[in-house]
Parts: C-alpha cells; structure tokens; sequence
C-alpha cells in the first residue's frame, strides 16, 4: 500500500553522490501542518517532520524543480535508516523511499517540461579534462542543402558539444546547427574545363 505525504520543504534539496559510478539522491524534510477543529475554531498543532529520501533521476529533476516553502506530495514506502555514530549511540531514523514527488497545485500551479529517460549514471564527479564529449549529429530536416555550383569537403574532425552533468542539471540537447551536412550532391554532368589565358 502506499504512503503519501503532503507537506512543506524545509530547505532547497540538494542532490549528493556518494561516490563515482554510484547512485545520485536527495534527502529533505517536510513539514507536515496539522490543525484541528474546536468548537468553531481551528487549532493549530505541531508540526510533523518526515524525512524523504529519492534516488537517481527523480532525485534530479526535485533537485531542477522545487524549493523550500513549496508544497509537495510525496508517494513511496517507509523504511528504516537508523545508524550508529563513531560514540557507539544507536539513532533510530524513519524515512520514506518516494517513488514519485511533485509539487501540490493547491495553491500554485506548475509548467511540466518533460526530460528524455537517461540510462547511464550521472557522474558528479567529471571535471572539463575527464567529461568525454558527444559528438553531435545534424539533424537531417534542419540540415543546410549544399549547392551544386560549391562542392563541399568533408571536414577532418566533427563537432563536438561538451555534455556538462553537474549537481543533476539535464543534459542539454545536441543542437541541430552546430554541424553542417557533409554529403556531397551527386552531379549529373561534368564540370567544364577552365582554360587559363597565357
């Protein structure tokens, strides 16, 4: 059955990896406020805090997406995070593993952009020297017709866009115009011959 909490962030979430090739998360509190009806009044309660913890893409696109003081809803299984600390004292934590998390439109509306499903492992931990770069490819709707009057070279290198993947920032897109087409048009007659004036 699932759990469902629905509250206020505290603080920004903030996306952690605890080592390279392991698996980014993100793990906030929210602020569950309660009242209760008395008589003709409502009552303000105490607050309830339930730490949430989200893994791998989700953790990212909360990261891009919300910010303290929003309201969220939060869907997923309780689980138990307890440990024990360098003094030997035992801590009992209880949080929720959320499948699913979003921003309440109760009061806010939200603008969805949806983000293309990533296979690999983000790695926080690539620098500008270890990032390998993706070569982009032109898109062939969008690609410049070369002209038959101008034969074009193959250039000796394709262009290469750098895919900067930080603290959980969406791969951008290769863009269409970063690279023009190489085909070359076959031509149906042969080129006249240039005669040079002695």
């Amino acid at each position: 059955m699932d759990n469902v909490v629905v509250g206020h962030l505290c603080a920004d979430p903030i996306l952690r990896q605890p080592f390279r090739g392991s698996q980014p998360y993100a793990k906030f509190s929210v602020a569950v406020n309660l009242r209760r009806k008395v008589g003709d009044e409502y009552v303000e309660r105490p607050s309830v805090f339930h730490r949430v913890v989200c893994f791998g893409q989700l953790a990212e696109n909360v990261t891009n997406s919300l910010r303290k003081g929003m309201e969220v809803m939060a869907v997923g299984d309780w689980a138990d995070d307890s440990y024990t600390d360098p003094q030997g004292q035992r801590h009992t934590q209880i949080v929720m593993e959320a499948r699913t998390l979003g921003p309440t439109l109760r009061w806010a509306t939200a603008e969805v952009t949806r983000t293309a499903r990533r296979s690999e492992t983000l790695d926080m931990f690539a620098t500008d020297s270890t990032r390998q770069a993706t070569p982009s490819a032109p898109d062939p709707a969008t690609a410049p017709t070369p002209d038959p009057a101008t034969p074009t070279m193959a250039p000796a290198t394709q262009p290469t866009t750098e895919h900067a993947v930080l603290r959980g920032l969406p791969t951008p897109e290769p863009s269409a115009d970063t690279g023009g087409s190489t085909r070359r048009r076959k031509k149906s007659e042969p080129e006249p011959a240039i005669s040079r004036a002695s």
